[in-house]
């Protein structure tokens, strides 16, 4: 059994290790792959930069807008995609989360995962309900306020011809395809009709849009436990909404790290200015 003096001598010792590790951290901590090191524990479980990849959050949202996620809110962990120049790998399984400080809430601004070609990609959504909430397809469309629920499509009378930007601006269009044989846009009825008078244009068809599938055509519909009604801001576009789990969520989008306008010209106002 040992002495009181052999007891104090053990922890005088562990006491010295501990410090001794903890001056080699900090030491580590202050040079170049100490950085790193933070850089890459503060983007895995408290931060994330993502690119908006599509307009479905427009005008809240730009394509190639830089996002700046904030993880943490709803409690950090570390991400299901993992990219390095010329690689991209998912590891869904090792996934780690730890408690968040507070809960999603309706219309939060949200980054999530989702598969995309047997690929998990971003996207981002607005909340309109929560878990186990019960919706009506009548508050969804007052919630989308003239959400476009079909798409036209239009043949053209010659490959060589697109359609003019002044055209889909004038007319509050937004494409959704062109090639060389047609033409798919979405948009309200009394803009569709002027746009069909253009003289290369012909055999307009309209296609029903499921924006709202999970409804099935039913009237109402309850959200699963631990998943969240998402939807897109975008009125126009064929974007649908979405039921994401808890666990696909990233965290909130918080604020602007990049933007530019159509001309490519920094819009330096939105720098940094909180999402809402």
């Amino acid at each position: 059994m040992k002495t009181n003096p052999e007891i104090q001598k053990d922890k005088s010792n562990i006491q010295q290790k501990f410090y001794k590790y903890l001056k080699a951290f900090t030491q580590f901590s202050k040079s170049i792959g100490g950085f790193f090191f933070w850089a890459i524990v503060l983007w895995l479980f408290l931060f994330e930069a993502e690119q908006v990849s599509s307009n479905q959050m427009k005008p809240s949202l730009l394509q190639k807008d830089m996002v700046l996620i904030s993880k943490w809110q709803y409690g950090a962990r570390s991400p299901q995609r993992f990219w390095l120049p010329f690689i991209e790998f998912s590891l869904p399984a090792l996934q780690l989360q730890f408690p968040g400080v507070s809960s999603p809430k309706k219309e939060e601004v949200v980054a999530f995962y989702y598969q995309k070609n047997g690929k998990t990609d971003i996207a981002f959504g607005r909340i309109a309900a929560m878990p186990q909430e019960i919706v009506r397809a009548e508050a969804l469309h007052k919630f989308m306020p003239n959400k476009v629920l079909q798409e036209w499509v239009f043949l053209r009378t010659s490959p060589k011809i697109i359609l003019p930007k002044s055209r889909i601006k004038a007319l509050n269009l937004e494409i959704l395809q062109q090639n060389a044989t047609q033409i798919r846009v979405s948009g309200t009825q009394e803009n569709i009709l002027a746009l069909a008078k253009l003289p290369y244009l012909k055999n307009g068809k309209v296609v029903n849009k499921t924006i709202f599938s999970f409804l099935k055509e039913k009237e109402s519909y309850q959200i699963p436990k631990n998943h969240y009604l998402v939807l897109p801001d975008n009125r126009l576009g064929n974007y649908p909404a979405q039921i994401v789990s808890a666990k696909n969520l990233i965290g909130k989008a918080w604020r602007f790290m990049w933007t530019i306008d159509k001309n490519g010209v920094p819009k330096l106002d939105r720098l940094f200015r909180r999402i809402r």
